[in-house]
């Protein structure tokens, strides 16, 4: 950089990756002697695609439905320094990260059997870890490891069903055909007099012990020792497949214990066939997940079908938001479903206790603030311009003239707690009268209103660094000469993909027991994969939550006082790639709109039996009685900012870094940006983006890099 005299770095965007970023841009000590943070938003509220507002009665509306997981070890981390920097009284709403957030374990999948759905519930087991503490995390060699410790544990928990079994061989021909194979069990036989799954078990243990020393064993072995687990390992899926194939249809606990082992030792036969173990995750993302699965010898009746409703849906992964075009990158899926599984702290999921604008923005608005940052609302970023390697102008619109004296004030005070409202606040804005009686949204990329004028900030004038935190469906809008200019740009918005999702909430009267519910007895539910249409101009809308925890938080009256609020999402049908409407078409929000409200009540007027079957009409078991919803909200994220970010197979390599923009004075944050092994679109991945981007600015001032857990390349 030259002259470390005090350098200004302006900050695009507000979402995730862009206040990680400057969060630990603050927390080193006497940063501002050395720098100055300006941060520039669009309209009146942080958040990106995580911002929250509040509606009506001060319902909360989200852009989807956000949990946390316990694998977010570094989001957790900087969120509990937030929290403890922020101070809150006892007492005061959300005073705490343990009031911000409640684990959950109870979660349910979904199988389509004959035709008919049917619930798979999974409670997985709370620990005393926090998220955020750290701690070692698995190589691909340790994967195998802990992938056959978890088949061997599923087999010997396994419930025996009421019917007897067929007789269990002990154990597949030829295998005692190996010269060491008594060697190796030795001590094992004893453990297993009374299970019906002996054999099984003898050959994952055996697997198991092998992978646990594969240098030792492969001395011993014939070829090289991960050859031999492998081909035990396709003995272990033929012996369990003659074993149970004629119960899969009738037998759920069965047919679910296929399900997992199946899926499991495919994987581990994939890892050892393409040598992950010294390739790295990295070497099989050029496959889909279930094409690399395919490959490797799933069931595809069975397991495949599950894999497809459960894992794609959790990740909006389908191209276009088609059903028939699923697209997940394989080694960032088994990366991050061994994290999810094998590594969450305290429980698997952690939910947060108000909106995530009023959970996670507002406490970080307040802190940077505090610190020093300076936040301008309503600019609306509409170019980078190059020179050289260098941005050296940014042109952005002035949405409104705020009036207030210091600058905007973006809360609303909901029972104490700080909260975002889903409209600005109009009587701060000298043009709040004009704007809101036209309706316009000032966050939206098809908006007519033209702002009240330009603002041109110049490099050198006006900043030395940029930061630029605006996702990567802006970036063919706002970066046009950075794209043109640098091949790299150019590969990475024709190869990594985004798509348009969809979203709706509803209030309801009864609670979980009065819905009919099911499993309301358990702890609130998260369920996904239920692609109830198949028709792909509906698609989309497979994940629910129960959100009634939120009530408390929101204030309704008591004559439409609600019990329940219920949380649907999912990918949304769109144009292809990243070609939409131009701002010019004024009429495509609304459109939008139509669609997802169109998607939302087909939904519940054809498929809700299977959900809540007492919250349906007398004459029709499948459709809402609508006279049970207090109030309803629908929204489509189509702007090009809230786009959800894919991964699809052969697209990871694209991706830019955030220390590595290819201009000298630019650095990238956000779930968009090469995460390594984690490129994936969550908070997680967009929190590493904000890292990234800090500690490739840090060093430059002298400071050191901040420690990112779990880091993988």
């Amino acid at each position: 950089m030259g002259d470390l005299a005090k350098k200004r770095i302006v900050v695009l965007g507000g979402g995730v990756g862009a206040m990680t970023a400057v969060f630990h841009l603050t927390s080193v000590p006497n940063w501002q002697e050395k720098y100055d943070i300006t941060v520039y938003q669009l309209g009146w509220r942080l958040g990106g695609k995580g911002a929250s507002g509040r509606g009506e009665h001060n319902r909360i509306e989200e852009h989807g439905l956000h949990m946390w997981y316990g694998f977010y070890e570094n989001a957790f981390k900087a969120i509990q320094a937030c929290y403890k920097e922020m101070g809150r009284k006892p007492g005061e709403p959300l005073a705490t990260w343990e009031e911000a957030f409640k684990p959950q374990n109870f979660t349910v999948y979904q199988e389509k059997i004959d035709g008919k759905w049917k619930h798979w519930p999974m409670t997985l087991p709370t620990n005393d870890s926090t998220p955020g503490e750290g701690g070692e995390f698995p190589t691909e060699a340790d994967m195998v490891s802990m992938i056959l410790q978890e088949m061997v544990n599923t087999l010997v928990q396994a419930q025996q069903p009421e019917g007897p079994l067929p007789p269990d061989d002990d154990l597949p021909p030829g295998v005692k055909s190996f010269p060491w194979w008594r060697r190796l069990i030795d001590g094992i036989e004893d453990k297993l007099e009374d299970t019906a799954y002996k054999g099984g078990i003898l050959l994952l243990s055996v697997a198991l012990k092998i992978t646990q020393d594969l240098e030792r064993f492969a001395a011993i072995l014939p070829g090289d020792g991960s050859s031999t687990v492998h081909h035990l390992l396709e003995q272990f899926h033929s012996w369990l497949h003659n074993l149970l194939k004629e119960q899969l249809d009738n037998d759920d606990n069965l047919r679910r214990l296929w399900i997992m082992l199946d899926l499991s030792g495919t994987i581990v036969r994939g890892l050892l066939a393409d040598k992950v173990h010294k390739n790295g995750l990295a070497s099989i993302n050029n496959l889909d997940f279930m094409e690399w699965l395919k490959k490797h010898g799933v069931d595809p009746d069975y397991t495949l079908p599950f894999v497809l409703h459960n894992f794609y849906d959790q990740a909006f992964a389908f191209e276009d938001g088609r059903n028939d075009k699923p697209n997940f990158s394989a080694g960032v899926v088994v990366y991050t479903a061994m994290r999810t599984y094998f590594t969450y702290k305290g429980a698997i999921l952690w939910k947060m206790q108000a909106g995530m604008g009023d959970t996670i923005f507002g406490p970080f608005y307040q802190v940077l603030k505090k610190r020093g940052v300076t936040f301008h609302y309503f600019h609306k970023v509409e170019n980078l311009h190059v020179s050289g390697d260098s941005i050296n102008q940014i042109s952005m619109q002035v949405q409104a003239t705020v009036t207030t004296p210091g600058g905007y004030q973006p809360f609303r005070d909901v029972k104490g707690l700080p909260s975002w409202p889903s409209q600005p606040d109009y009587s701060q804005l000298k043009e709040g009268k004009e704007i809101q009686k036209n309706g316009y949204n000032l966050e939206s990329f098809w908006t007519p209103w033209p702002g009240v004028g330009q603002k041109v900030l110049e490099a050198g004038r006006d900043y030395d660094m940029v930061l630029l935190g605006i996702s990567l469906g802006a970036i063919p809008y706002i970066c046009r000469e950075l794209v043109e200019a640098r091949t790299e740009w150019q590969n990475m918005v024709q190869n990594v993909k985004t798509i348009q999702t969809q979203a709706f909430q509803l209030w309801l009267r009864p609670d979980d027991a009065g819905l009919g519910w099911p499993m309301w007895r358990k702890q609130p539910a998260t369920l996904t994969g239920y692609d109830a249409d198949d028709d792909l101009e509906r698609a989309g809308l497979d994940t629910w939550g129960d959100f009634s925890h939120l009530i408390i938080r929101e204030s309704w009256p008591d004559a439409q006082f609600p019990n329940n609020i219920a949380y649907f999402c999912g990918a949304m049908l769109s144009a292809d790639g990243l070609k939409l409407p131009p701002p010019t078409d004024r009429g495509f929000p609304q459109q939008a709109a139509q669609d997802v409200e169109r998607n939302s009540r087909y939904f519940l007027d054809h498929y809700l039996g299977h959900l809540w079957p007492l919250a349906t009409q007398s004459d029709n078991p499948n459709e809402l009685n609508w006279d049970l919803v207090v109030s309803q909200y629908y929204r489509a994220n189509i702007d090009p900012s809230e786009r959800y970010v894919l991964c699809v197979k052969d697209s990871v390599q694209y991706r830019l870094k955030p220390g590595d923009s290819k201009f000298a004075n630019l650095y990238l944050a956000g779930d968009w940006t090469d995460n390594g092994l984690l490129s994936l679109g969550c908070v997680e991945s967009a929190v590493l983006g904000g890292m990234q981007a800090a500690n490739a600015i840090l060093p430059q001032f002298g400071y050191p890099p901040v420690e990112i857990i779990g880091w993988a390349e």
